[in-house]
């Protein structure tokens, strides 16, 4: 669908139409797919997927500067994700002939508008710390998660209302869960919380799933015996997750590891998060250790807790 939001004048003075694209879009498809593609594995699977079929329940909203005299071709983008007020903001692309005139911050401040009107409560993004684009997103009140890091959140919403204690339940993990798992593998690392938050999406003591959920969900595809939960609360908002999958480790042994993390207001509801990931016929590991909740609940379910992170943080 084919949403127009504005026009906006860049420095050479050429006026830029602003428009969203919400996907899926068939129409769109082509134009969007050539345009973003310089975008590698496993982004440009996923961006086409979001263009030709619904992933489930998440907004996937294309935001497109066009200039005149350009056969509709966008000169800049940006992509909105989100579900239930939050929101992951990425693919941020400028032609390079159309760079130096100020196409995407007159695009940006645009798309953060339109996040508002939309019920979006906080986005989040990643970046290098101290770059050019970090300091553009600070101009539209993205902040850094933690002190010198590139993951960035704008909150129109406090994120600590988002994360508040409040009664939860257990489904499985969707497509509509990327911008909430992406921002909880971000989150600064609690006091005693003992790493890694997960080896299957590549989150160390924290760091970015933005990514690897995506490998995730295409593996599940594959892969019947993969799975994946979330915790919810009552707004359908994850707040912590659970995963089983094969992981392939040093000296090419492949092992199935099962990996869990909830926001720390939720602690307590490890078990009932374990308790519903279906679980293979064969040996499991957690790359988890500590008589923390987490470690307490793996061992309940006979995961052997390889520890390869025993001090807490």
């Amino acid at each position: 669908m084919f949403n127009y939001l504005g026009q906006t004048n860049l420095k050479t003075g050429e006026i830029m139409s602003v428009a969203r694209i919400d996907g899926p879009s068939l129409g769109w498809r082509p134009r969007l797919l050539s345009f973003l593609e310089h975008k590698g594995a496993p982004w440009a699977t996923q961006i086409e997927m979001a263009l030709t079929s619904p992933l489930d329940d998440l907004g996937s909203h294309f935001y497109l500067g066009l200039l005149p005299g350009h056969d509709g071709a966008p000169v800049c983008h940006i992509l909105v994700s989100d579900y239930h007020g939050v929101g992951l903001l990425g693919h941020v692309y400028t032609q390079p002939e159309h760079r130096q005139k100020g196409a995407i911050k007159a695009l940006m401040d645009l798309v953060m508008k339109d996040c508002k009107v939309r019920g979006v409560e906080v986005v989040s993004l990643g970046t290098g710390f101290d770059s050019p684009p970090f300091h553009i997103y600070k101009g539209f009140g993205f902040e850094p998660i933690v002190p010198g890091d590139g993951s960035m959140i704008r909150e129109y919403e406090p994120l600590s209302a988002l994360l508040a204690r409040a009664p939860v339940t257990v489904r499985p993990l969707r497509w509509r869960d990327w911008p909430a798992v992406t921002l909880l593998s971000i989150l600064p690392v609690a006091p005693g919380e003992v790493g890694p938050r997960s080896v299957v999406m590549e989150v160390a003591s924290r760091g970015s799933a933005e990514g690897p959920f995506i490998d995730f969900q295409l593996l599940r595809e594959r892969n019947p015996n993969v799975d994946g939960v979330v915790l919810v609360t009552k707004n359908d908002i994850a707040v912590g997750w659970a995963t089983i999958a094969p992981v392939t480790v040093d000296g090419g042994v492949t092992q199935w590891t099962l990996d869990a993390y909830v926001a720390p207001s939720f602690v307590d509801h490890y078990d009932a998060l374990l308790a519903a990931l279906r679980l293979p016929d064969a040996p499991i590991v957690a790359h988890i250790g500590g008589d923390g909740p987490r470690g307490v609940a793996l061992r309940r379910v006979g995961v052997k807790c390889l520890a390869l992170c025993e001090s807490p943080a």
